[in-house]
C-alpha cells in the first residue's frame, strides 16, 4: 500500500511540474515534504510550477525550509509553522 501511495504521489508532483495540474504554492510543499525530497528539488518545483520560490529571510519561509531539511513530517512542519505564529500549510 505505501508504495501505491508513493507512486500516486510522484505522479500527482509529475503533473503539476509539466503542467498538466494547478497546485498552490502550499501544495507543492506539502508534496515536497511527502516524498522527503530536498530544498532544492523544492524550490524547482515551484519555479516549473510557476509559484514563488523559499525566501530563508521570510520567517513562514525560513521555518519550511528548516522542516524540509530536516525531514519533517507535512504534520510536524505544521506544528513547527502554528508554534511560530504563522499559517500552517493548506
Amino acid at each position: 500500500k505505501k508504495d501505491k501511495q508513493i507512486i500516486d504521489l510522484g505522479g500527482y508532483f509529475y503533473d503539476i511540474v509539466n503542467g498538466r495540474k494547478i497546485a498552490s504554492r502550499d501544495k507543492v510543499i506539502r508534496l515536497i515534504l511527502s516524498m522527503r525530497l530536498t530544498t532544492d528539488d523544492c524550490q524547482e518545483a515551484l519555479r516549473i510550477s510557476g509559484r514563488s520560490a523559499l525566501y530563508p529571510k521570510v520567517q513562514r519561509d525560513a521555518l519550511l525550509i528548516y522542516g524540509i531539511e530536516n525531514r519533517y513530517t507535512v504534520d510536524e512542519t505544521n506544528q513547527l509553522l502554528s508554534a511560530h505564529g504563522e499559517d500552517t500549510l493548506r
